[in-house]
């Protein structure tokens, strides 16, 4: 079975994910995510600092 490739920690799926998450939960652009997910208990859920996931990132 072929390895997951991931960036900082995270999976394009779990990136996707998180993305579609924030799209539902609080309909914003790419560069507004951030400012939803630190509200959020995602970073504790996911064990992973998400401070790194920004409009770029996507």
């Amino acid at each position: 079975m072929p390895e997951k490739s991931t960036r900082n920690n995270l999976t394009v799926g779990i990136t996707l994910l998180l993305g579609s998450i924030g799209r539902i939960c609080m309909p914003t652009g790419k560069k507004g995510w951030w400012d939803w997910a630190k509200t959020t208990s995602c970073e504790y859920l996911l064990r992973c600092g998400l401070s790194k996931v920004n409009s770029q990132y996507f």
